[in-house]
């Protein structure tokens, strides 16, 4: 497809090792009784570039690195998953297509407690949240420092105040 950034002649990339087209056609045929999942994962252009995700290798190492968890949310034994994704980078969301699915058709399933449909929502949620805090997270543990210090900051101010408004209150614990 327009757009695929390609290695070695063509664009996927999985957990495995990088297969042309039609042996990933190949082999999902032979799969076909498994659940088969269709993900997009986008980033915004400026972010995509100021994290490093406007290149396919970043994506692929991405990917290959969350592969245990994406098998744990989508009740997949790691060694049975079989993810095939492409890098697009030609639109303002550098993003990458992904379907994955296990060669043992009793897995892959998305269970809970709640309708089948919630199930689903919640599964493609925790794929999602598995991404960004992924990508984001060095930002977010600064964030979360950030706002522990400035939590602090504003509890002494508040504690300053109290004592001056209201001497003595300090001392009682107030």
């Amino acid at each position: 497809r327009p757009g695929v950034e390609k290695e070695d002649g063509h664009g996927l990339f999985g957990v495995g090792p990088d297969i042309p087209i039609f042996i990933a056609r190949q082999m999902a045929e032979q799969h076909k009784d498994s659940t088969i999942w269709s993900h997009i994962i986008s980033l915004d252009e400026i972010e995509a570039k100021e994290k490093g995700f406007d290149r396919r290798a970043a994506w692929k190492d991405l990917v290959r690195t969350l592969s245990p968890q994406i098998a744990k949310i989508y009740n997949i034994t790691p060694e049975n998953l079989v993810i095939n994704a492409a890098f697009h980078n030609n639109t303002d969301n550098p993003h990458i297509h992904m379907m994955f699915y296990s060669t043992d058709p009793r897995e892959g399933k998305v269970f809970g407690n709640r309708a089948e449909n919630e199930a689903l929502k919640k599964a493609s949620r925790q794929l999602k949240s598995l991404f960004v805090n992924a990508i984001f997270k060095p930002e977010a543990r600064s964030i979360q420092e950030s706002r522990g210090a400035a939590q602090e900051q504003l509890k002494e101010i508040l504690r300053q105040q109290v004592a001056k408004e209201l001497p003595g209150a300090e001392a009682a614990g107030q």
